[in-house]
């Protein structure tokens, strides 16, 4: 019996194996998310961004609070990314975003130069916002990822 019972279970699990495997696989999220930390010495109401493949602008749109209130010092304003946000099957090797700061007054101010990299569904990418109008905005990788 113990001989029959082997073999059965044997291949109760090569049957449900792939099923479990799949089932991981479709919960591969198929987004990603890029981060900005608000590290600005001075108040900000959001920002703004233009979001590029291949230097072809293909979207935009902006993060405020919803509240409509400052963004705090050290907040983090997040956007993901879903294939919708991209025509076709888009290859994402060539993204690229730029961005505004709101100002309180409702003015935007234009964020440093272009930030770029290959981007791929299932990442997050911290970036850290950092200045002020007087200074000039600027926005970089942060290592410290919140």
């Amino acid at each position: 019996m113990v001989r029959e019972v082997t073999p059965l279970v044997l291949a109760a699990l090569l049957v449900l194996l792939p099923g479990c495997v799949a089932v991981g696989a479709a919960q591969t999220p198929k987004l990603f998310w890029l981060r900005v930390c608000n590290g600005c010495g001075e108040k900000i109401s959001g920002i703004r961004f233009i979001y590029a493949l291949n230097g072809k602008p293909v979207g935009d749109g902006y993060i405020v609070m919803a509240d409509g209130s400052a963004v705090p010092q050290g907040e983090v304003l997040s956007r993901e990314f879903i294939p919708e946000d991209f025509p076709g099957n888009a290859d994402l090797s060539g993204f690229s975003i730029a961005y505004r700061v709101i100002m309180p007054s409702g003015e935007e101010v234009p964020v440093g130069d272009r930030v770029a990299f290959c981007a791929g569904y299932g990442r997050a990418y911290s970036l850290a916002l950092r200045g002020t109008r007087e200074q000039g905005f600027s926005i970089s990788p942060n290592h410290d990822k919140p």
